[in-house]
């Protein structure tokens, strides 16, 4: 009986001690503002591709996101920022059809 007692009390601490290890974050390191823009799997996150978010600070006081501010005018990141957009959702189109077939 009591090593039943003893493994039931380790079984509940091990778990315990576990569970808060489980968060579910999201990639993405934040900026000096705390927050940072959306560049992978925004929709499962409630975004939008390129929107800029807040973690650690909060957004403006009406509530809303908008896109970061750019800090280099180059041309070739922003085509390249465009394409990974439409191949996402491309594939989220894909994606779609399959679950309704």
């Amino acid at each position: 009986m009591k090593q039943q007692v003893k493994r039931l009390l380790l079984t509940t601490s091990v778990a315990l001690l576990v569970a808060p290890i489980s968060a579910y974050a999201h990639p993405g390191r934040t900026d000096a503002n705390g927050g940072h823009t959306c560049r992978t799997n925004c929709e499962k996150w409630g975004l939008q591709y390129g929107e800029y978010h807040y973690h650690n600070k909060p957004a403006s006081s009406s509530g809303t996101t908008s896109p970061a501010p750019s800090q280099n005018n180059n041309g070739a990141v922003e085509a390249e920022r465009q394409a990974e957009a439409q191949h996402n959702a491309e594939a989220e189109k894909q994606r779609a059809g399959r679950r309704t077939a």
